[in-house]
């Protein structure tokens, strides 16, 4: 099973071009992505309280977001990121953090990947937490535009398939510990101290994806 990313600096380090995040044969390229042998911990972490330091429903506009009408741009129905980019949150570099959004797929092959970009210390390096529409979550790690699956595609009956199909999505970072979870069930766990701080993003990897993002909460750990 390949998964391919290629990232590419865009307009003032604001967005990055995504290619073929997914499952299938035609999602292009050849491969520059590893699986690696996991340090995956699967077992249960207690909630940790949180203290809210960014929130937008992106009900009426997305004031700081990008908005350049194609790829970051806000409608009706949330903020759109469409065509393979990540588009960055007004808040920063973050290190311990909450992030929760709910996403929906609007276009676009249902073996694409979506979801949230964390610690994105520099053009190229970054965490991502994934989901697709078939049911499965991933998690990545790009280090000079080289990115490792650390977590492969995975199924999960907490995700919602289909497109159309809101789901939450969170993830915690705490020091070198991150959980994942969707729709309030924790998916999987991983520990990684490449990256301590950076940016955060929201994110559609495949060229002909579109997804519409609401109610995205940015808490910090107690």
């Amino acid at each position: 099973m390949a998964v391919v990313v290629v990232l590419v600096a865009c307009t003032g380090g604001t967005i990055f071009a995504i290619r073929a995040l997914g499952q299938t044969p035609d999602t292009g390229g050849s491969p520059t992505a590893t699986t690696a042998s996991g340090t995956a911990t699967p077992e249960a972490t207690p909630t940790p309280a949180l203290t809210v330091i960014y929130q937008d429903t992106f009900a009426s506009d997305a004031s700081g977001w990008l908005q350049d009408g194609s790829h970051c741009y806000h409608a009706s129905d949330g903020y759109h990121v469409a065509n393979g980019y990540e588009c960055f949150a007004p808040v920063g570099l973050q290190s311990d953090v909450d992030i929760s959004v709910k996403v929906q797929q609007v276009s676009g092959p249902t073996t694409y990947a979506y979801g949230i970009a964390f610690r994105r210390a520099s053009a190229g390096n970054s965490y991502d937490f994934m989901i697709d529409s078939n049911g499965k979550w991933l998690f990545s790690k790009c280090v000079n535009q080289n990115c490792t699956t650390l977590v492969d595609f995975t199924p999960n009956d907490a995700i919602q398939g289909g497109l159309h199909t809101p789901n939450t999505i969170e993830v915690t970072a705490k020091g070198s510990h991150f959980d994942f979870s969707v729709n309030g069930a924790k998916v999987g766990s991983y520990d990684d101290s490449t990256f301590t701080s950076g940016k955060i993003g929201l994110l559609a990897a495949g060229d002909t994806i579109n997804c519409a993002f609401t109610n995205l909460v940015i808490s910090r750990p107690s």
